[in-house]
């Protein structure tokens, strides 16, 4: 039961790891789409109104910024539930070999049991030896 928890921890450890460096690519691009939404907004400032077509491409990158960041969102939703359907299946995995570890299957008759050679022999000493 002991190396069915450290295993259990050894897994969670795993999950956190990996949250934690989603987080930080999360946070990586969550600067740069501040950034990129910063510069735009000071090239909002900086150019007038006569700048109507730059405006509209500026417009066109927050649409798209807004739109990569749903889509990174929705990724990392998809990886988070990847990784605990890994760390599911993993755990499932190693309770099955836990069970079979401790609750070996039976042989399906005696010729698939492999005998020892000395406790065949001890056996048969035994017999020999009650018969005298």
């Amino acid at each position: 039961m002991e190396a069915h928890r450290k295993a259990l921890k050894a897994m969670v450890e795993k999950l956190n790891n990996g949250k934690t460096a989603l987080d930080k690519v999360n946070n990586k691009l969550l600067d740069k789409v501040l950034e990129e939404r910063h510069r735009t907004q000071e090239c909002r400032i900086n150019w007038n109104t006569k700048c109507s077509a730059q405006e509209r491409k500026i417009k066109e990158q927050d649409m798209e910024i807004r739109e990569l960041k749903r889509k990174l969102m929705e990724a990392e939703e998809r990886v988070l539930e990847v990784n605990m359907e890994l760390c599911l299946i993993n755990i499932e995995l190693r309770i099955q070999e836990l069970n079979d570890h401790l609750n070996p299957p039976a042989p399906a008759n005696d010729d698939e049991v492999e005998k020892d050679p000395e406790e065949v022999i001890e056996v048969e000493e035994n017999v020999d030896v009650e018969h005298n």
